[in-house]
């Protein structure tokens, strides 16, 4: 499916190359195109505005390069070497809050963010505004592990801030294709969720062998 093919491209540019930005509009909700810097209006707890360019920053470390005839881009091939050799390592330890604060270039004695954990999840957030989102111990790994991939391949990674570092590592992870916790195959598919009042589009990128979910964007379709 040709979306599902291009999705690490919609994830990074905001659109699907080629065609039209109708798409992403379809399938990605305010709060994700907010974070990729739709300019929507928004209140309360809301994701940090940052004004990197995450592909680029992924191109500069080597990270990924331009695949399937230059209409999307690809992990090469010693960077997801790299990685996969971080996560065999970093898997046989529990993360936890402090290993995501340190991935995200923040001191544990910083007192402006708080990494939480609930349950399986985690989320980085200040007092108004939310720095990262991870679904899973697989999630949070992948990024710890990427992070310290990326910092010795990009030479201005220590000068990103927290949220910028948060973009870019969730950009990355929508390339994952082995599982970081189990090592089987990823699975992106769309669900539908209905409720009495209305159904919400789901698209959800998830390890088959165990069920972790590497990320989860909700839109609401009807009502």
């Amino acid at each position: 499916m040709a979306f599902i093919t291009s999705l690490g491209t919609i994830y990074l540019r905001g659109y699907l190359v080629p065609g039209t930005p109708t798409l992403t509009k379809r399938y990605f909700p305010e709060r994700v195109l907010r974070w990729f810097d739709k300019d929507i209006t928004t209140a309360a707890m809301t994701d940090e505005t940052v004004e990197i360019d995450p592909e680029q920053i992924l191109l500069n470390a080597g990270a990924v390069e331009p695949c399937r005839e230059g209409i999307d881009l690809c992990l090469t091939t010693d960077f997801q070497e790299a990685w996969r050799e971080r996560l065999h390592t970093a898997r046989a330890h529990d993360l936890g809050e402090d290993h995501l604060m340190g991935a995200l270039g923040v001191s544990t004695t910083d007192d402006q963010i708080t990494v939480e954990q609930h349950g399986e999840s985690f989320v980085a957030h200040t007092d108004d505004a939310v720095i990262g989102q991870w679904g899973s111990q697989a999630a949070a790994v992948a990024d710890v592990t990427a992070a310290t991939e990326l910092s010795e391949r990009f030479s201005d990674w220590q000068n990103l801030a927290p949220a910028e570092i948060a973009r870019v590592l969730m950009s990355l992870r929508i390339f994952i294709e082995q599982c970081p916790d189990c090592d089987g195959p990823v699975q992106v598919e769309e669900e539908v969720v209905e409720s009495c009042c209305r159904s919400h589009d789901v698209v959800v990128s998830a390890c088959q062998d165990c069920d972790a979910r590497l990320f989860e964007i909700e839109g609401m379709i009807s009502s």
